[in-house]
């Protein structure tokens, strides 16, 4: 994928995101979301995933170009980029295993 379509899809989410928040407003779900343990942790999971799919386009858009092209580094970084994307990728399976023990708050 190159930079510039990479930087459309940010676009886009974008713009669909924050309408997403103005519902999310205006229901009041968002008071549901930090006064319960299940709201906290699907917001956790939620702005962790847009993580994991950032280092990814990172490591793939940047590091595996600079990696081929013999930037000394390219390999440091990509590695330490790898390990984090692992590590944000155990942390969202833990919250994911923690929502289905979590019961949804109720009205």
């Amino acid at each position: 994928m190159a930079t510039h379509q990479a930087a459309g899809i940010v676009q886009g989410f974008g713009q669909r995101a924050q309408w997403v928040v103005a519902a999310l407003v205006l229901a009041g779900s968002v008071g549901a979301l930090v006064r319960s343990s299940w709201g906290l942790v699907i917001s956790a999971k939620v702005l962790t995933v847009p993580g994991l799919i950032a280092l990814a386009a990172y490591n793939k858009l940047r590091l595996t170009p600079a990696l081929a092209s013999g930037d000394p580094v390219a390999r440091r970084t990509l590695r330490r980029t790898i390990a984090a994307e692992f590590g944000l990728a155990t942390v969202i399976l833990v919250l994911t295993a923690t929502l289905t023990a979590t019961p949804p708050p109720m009205n």
